[in-house]
């Protein structure tokens, strides 16, 4: 399976979260009504050093629909 991932430092498996950011426009730097949504992953193992660091990071898809 191509979407499991791990952590680089306990080995053990990722969670993973889906984040929107919303896109602000040029110059004035107001919002334009669109969306980036990424999904994060990141560490969940309570002994490792990477507790929730977030460690990968993709894009999914732009939303223009708001």
């Amino acid at each position: 399976m191509s979407d499991v991932r791990t952590c680089m430092e306990c080995g053990k498996l990722l969670v993973d979260r889906v984040e929107e950011v919303e896109r602000t426009g040029t110059g004035v730097s107001r919002s334009t009504g669109e969306c980036a949504t990424y999904r994060i992953w990141s560490c969940v193992n309570a002994e490792c050093v990477l507790y929730r660091t977030d460690i990968y990071r993709e894009q999914l898809a732009d939303r223009t629909d708001r």
